[in-house]
């Protein structure tokens, strides 16, 4: 028996999409099924990694971490969506021709999409408002996520947080170089007085940050702001004998952050987890700005779609947006990265409703003015392939 016939793979942020031809799959199907053999097909079926959860790998050669798109098409048999693909068609051939069945059943009608169009942005929500919306901790250190007293019922510990973002902010009245001694886990964008001063992704050790952007000379000394904002990107799911990389997976900034030799202490910390509970606060809330334009900061962008009948499912074009994720009715459907290969992301007809749907999506960096709704997806265009700045 082959216990798992990979039918394709899974995609990882900035690599190519991965596909397999249809000639190999059914030459080394039909040599399975030649050998009287049963076969399990990984995947039949892959689907969507919803919400934070598509996960990440850990590659051992170089020593990286590589994160997993939310898309788990996997090129499998069947579509992200469910629908029907020539490689399924080929299988229901091969082991039909094999087992010589005769009573097949119809190959089922694909579900219909529908492009619903542009989504125009109307509400803005700056990140310091966004603060607001999340419990604040006071640390002596810069702790990991997992560390924090975020989830205790009545003394009861039943952890810390567990995904999303988490930003650190320290007050701060000199210094000018800011020292990672680990590498960040998993990226890290560092800000002064809401200025981006860097953004760093790799696995890479003593990492230093010029931070002198805004820095006073005055005689007297004046206080400035120090954000260091940290996304999880999702953990590793399995690793190697003799290795111990799953249990080094705490997500954040474990007292691994020095100003100018100096550990930071005194440190305000909030955990962005971005679950249900938040959903209710952020779409509730009554701060929400008029959308005035594009900005280069993280925030929250609102927009409203109307629909006059039962919803079909679509796809939603992150095309010309940055980094972020995206809430469709309460419903986080996971994660966009303008680097590709996904640009879209699936929208099952059942998130959707008949009436105003509310579309809220989280961009880290460069936003644009609307959204789109359409029938087909993209998975294998590169961000040189979508011509992204």
């Amino acid at each position: 028996m082959v216990t798992e016939y990979w039918s394709g793979w899974f995609d990882h942020w900035g690599t190519e999409h991965h596909s397999q031809s249809l000639q190999d799959f059914g030459s080394t199907l039909t040599a399975i099924l030649n050998r009287s053999a049963s076969v399990n097909f990984y995947m039949f079926h892959g689907g969507t990694n919803f919400g934070f959860m598509s996960g990440a790998n850990w590659d051992f050669k170089e020593i990286t971490l590589k994160t997993d798109v939310t898309s788990y098409d996997y090129d499998a048999l069947l579509t992200e969506a469910g629908d029907i693909t020539e490689k399924y068609r080929i299988a229901r051939q091969l082991i039909y021709e094999a087992t010589k069945e005769r009573n097949r059943p119809e190959i089922p009608y694909d579900t219909p999409k529908e492009d619903w169009g542009a989504v125009s942005i109307k509400q803005y929500m700056p990140l310091e408002t966004i603060l607001t919306l999340t419990k604040k901790f006071s640390e002596n250190g810069t702790v990991p996520m997992e560390m924090l007293d975020l989830h205790s019922v009545d003394g009861v510990d039943f952890g810390g947080q567990r995904y999303g973002y988490i930003l650190y902010r320290v007050n701060i009245t000199e210094g000018h170089n800011l020292t990672f001694t680990e590498f960040p886990r998993d990226r890290i964008e560092v800000f002064v007085d809401g200025n981006s001063v860097a953004i760093l992704e790799g696995m890479v050790d003593n990492v230093n940050v010029n931070i002198s952007r805004g820095r006073h000379t005055d005689t007297q000394p004046k206080g400035r702001v120090l954000d260091i904002l940290v996304e999880n990107r999702g953990r590793v799911n399995y690793g190697l004998m003799g290795t111990t990389i799953l249990d080094e997976q705490l997500k954040g900034l474990n007292n691994n952050c020095f100003l100018d030799g100096e550990p930071l202490t005194d440190v305000e910390i909030y955990p962005l987890e971005f679950d249900d509970d938040f959903y209710k606060r952020l779409s509730g809330n009554h701060e929400w700005e008029v959308y005035s334009g594009q900005t280069d900061l993280p925030g929250f962008y609102r927009g409203r779609l109307f629909i006059g009948y039962t919803p079909l499912d679509s796809y939603l074009s992150m095309k010309d947006w940055t980094k972020g994720f995206v809430y469709v009715n309460s419903h986080n459907v996971g994660r966009y990265w303008n680097k590709g290969p996904q640009q879209t992301l699936f929208v099952p007809g059942p998130y959707l409703r008949q009436g105003f749907n509310e579309i809220i999506i989280f961009e880290q960096h460069k936003s644009n003015n609307s959204v789109k709704f359409q029938e087909t997806y993209v998975l294998d265009a590169l961000q040189d392939d979508v011509g992204h700045a």
